[in-house]
């Protein structure tokens, strides 16, 4: 059925790979084994890394090279993929597997990282951004709450305009 039966976690990383090093990193852990943790929790990153610019960050530059003429027109799919983003960084600096975890809501995700985006995002435009823009790009594939997206090539903050 398939050419390739194997779980890739990155490309050059197979699942069960992966696994394995979070396996001996736990079991460091537990042992107290701060030097070989610490080799173990460097190898993980390393892995994270490649998977989120694989996944990720490469995406959001093809979209943005290959839409040159319009990169406006581009704007729907890159920011669907931060939101994930931000959810992923939510969710590793929290330890969690899912953003709603742990007694959090994905709504979480943004009061949280958002502001570290842009100190000047309050948590009730991080709310409006959550659900003008993430659940409604990921439930209806357009903005809401009188939300939009635009593109400018220079701009290195988030704009919230009421």
């Amino acid at each position: 059925m398939f050419d390739n039966d194997k779980l890739l976690f990155s490309a050059n990383n197979e699942i069960d790979h992966v696994k394995g090093i979070v396996k001996v990193y736990d079991s460091y852990v537990a042992q107290n084994e701060v030097g070989k943790e610490k080799q173990q929790f460097q190898q993980i990153a390393k892995i994270m890394k490649e998977r989120t610019e694989e996944r990720y960050i490469k995406p959001i530059k093809m979209f943005l090279h290959n839409c040159k003429e319009h990169p406006e027109q581009s704007g729907l799919i890159v920011m669907g993929i931060n939101c994930i983003l931000i959810e992923l960084y939510f969710e590793m600096i929290h330890g969690l597997d899912k953003s709603d975890e742990g007694g959090h809501k994905v709504q979480d995700a943004y009061t949280a990282i958002l502001p570290l985006l842009d100190p000047s995002i309050t948590e009730e435009d991080a709310k409006r951004f959550y659900k003008g823009i993430r659940c409604k790009i990921i439930h209806q594939g357009q903005t809401g709450l009188h939300t939009a997206i635009t593109y400018a090539e220079f701009i290195d903050k988030i704009i919230l305009s009421m």
